[in-house]
């Protein structure tokens, strides 16, 4: 038996274990700072009981689903309809009723791409072209334009650069994976692009001493790039992001994904995009507790 969605849109948080997860207190706050009447709760789940516990938010007419593990792989076939980039890391973290069905998505990806743009200058000062210099004054050697990204150098599992791939917002941006030990052949093609070009290096996690070596001695040029850092709370991230600071690299801190994770979760849910500032304090609040 289905009953009728509840007047009160209810997104359910399960998992197990639940704690430590910030996900009911920064979306209950993005709700009351968009004016939407939504509810967002947690819940611990016992792994004999996932089976009713998804039955059971499926026939409540709850709105939504956020699904930690173990759960994210197990709810695959229990959805309508799942993402191609979900499907690539077999790995769902939300899902939505759309009517009669269930859309399952991963929005990681997509987050770890909205974080490399918002931390990526948006305009940077390129050398005049020749056929251009006539216009230009002569005490102007330089004019600032558009950046762009160039290319993306990502370490990491097969499956998440795949889903990086399928979730890149420009297809010009070319991307490349690097396996630790394999050669790389990205050393020229990361000078040759231009000053009004940008890089980016993307961990999945932890790059180990070698690995961090062998990357900071490619020949970058003088365009910015960007080291998109996931872990950077543990010891081992903080001596890899200094050692990338230390080569003129910006690092993207892990809140900076998980906000814009957060943010993408929430418009797939209610359609509606939080404020970025409300979402970055939550946050930051939750992770000091």
């Amino acid at each position: 038996m289905t009953l009728q969605p509840a007047l009160q849109p209810i997104v359910c948080c399960i998992g197990n274990p639940v704690a430590g997860n910030p996900t009911q207190f920064v979306m209950s706050r993005a709700a009351k700072d968009c004016g939407l009447d939504w509810r967002f709760f947690t819940s611990q789940v016992a792994e004999e009981s996932f089976d009713a516990a998804v039955r059971g938010v499926q026939a409540l007419g709850m709105q939504g689903l956020v699904v930690l593990e173990p759960f994210q792989s197990l709810i695959i076939p229990k959805l309508d309809t799942v993402t191609q980039s979900a499907l690539r890391l077999q790995r769902v973290t939300v899902a939505r009723s759309d009517g009669n069905s269930w859309l399952g998505d991963n929005l990681f990806p997509t987050a770890i791409w909205q974080a490399i743009d918002n931390a990526a200058p948006k305009q940077l000062d390129a050398p005049i072209l020749p056929e251009k210099r006539e216009f230009a004054s002569d005490s102007v050697s330089d004019v600032e334009v558009p950046a762009k990204i160039a290319r993306t150098l990502f370490v990491g599992s097969e499956s998440l650069f795949d889903s990086l791939v399928m979730s890149r917002p420009r297809l010009e941006c070319e991307m490349e994976r690097w396996i630790p030990g394999t050669s790389l052949s990205t050393d020229e093609k990361f000078d040759s692009e231009g000053a009004a070009a940008w890089s980016a290096v993307v961990f999945e996690r932890v790059p180990d001493l070698a690995t961090s070596k062998a990357l900071l001695g490619l020949s970058w040029g003088d365009s910015p790039r960007i080291a998109c850092l996931d872990a950077s709370f543990s010891s081992e991230g903080r001596k890899a992001r200094e050692q990338f600071l230390n080569r003129g690299f910006l690092a993207i801190e892990p809140v900076e994904w998980m906000v814009c994770e957060a943010m993408a979760n929430f418009a797939f849910w209610t359609g509606v995009t939080p404020p970025v500032d409300g979402i970055r304090e939550s946050l930051e609040e939750y992770l000091q507790w």
